[in-house]
C-alpha cells in the first residue's frame, strides 16, 4: 500500500496511528518532530504526510510548508487538539485535511483512504 510519514510528539497518539495504518497495510515512518521528519524525507520518498501541528521546535505547519514546497501534491493530514484552529485555516490547500484531537480511529482511516484514492 502506501508509505506514510507520521509526525507526532505524543507517544500514545503515535502508537495508535501506527497500529491503525499498519493494520491497513501501510508502511509507517515515524518521527517525533519536524526536524526528524525532514531527515527521514531526505532519504525516503513518502506517499502521504500526517503531522501534528503543535510540536516543540518546528511545528507541523512549518514542516508541511517545507515539504509541500518540493512536493505540492503530497496528501497531507494535519491533526491538533487546539480548539482555536479551524479546518479552513489549517487545511486550505488541495490535498490537505484537518482532524481535531481527540479523534476516532475510523475518522483517520477514512481520511487516509479517501486522500490516497
Amino acid at each position: 500500500m502506501a508509505k506514510i510519514l507520521v509526525v507526532e510528539d505524543e507517544e500514545h497518539v503515535m502508537e495508535l496511528l501506527q497500529m491503525l495504518l499498519s493494520a491497513g497495510g501501510h508502511e509507517v515512518l515515524p518521527a517525533t518532530n519536524g526536524e526528524e521528519a525532514l531527515q527521514t524525507l531526505a532519504s525516503d520518498a513518502v506517499d502521504m504526510l500526517i503531522t501534528d501541528i503543535n510540536m516543540p521546535g518546528m511545528d507541523g505547519r512549518a514542516l508541511a510548508a517545507s515539504v509541500l514546497a518540493n512536493t505540492p501534491d503530497l496528501p497531507t493530514i494535519f491533526v491538533s487538539g487546539d480548539p482555536a484552529l479551524s479546518a479552513e485555516a489549517v487545511a486550505s490547500k488541495p490535498n490537505t485535511f484537518y482532524i481535531r484531537k481527540p479523534f476516532k480511529l475510523t475518522e483517520v482511516g477514512e481520511a487516509v483512504e479517501r486522500m490516497l484514492g
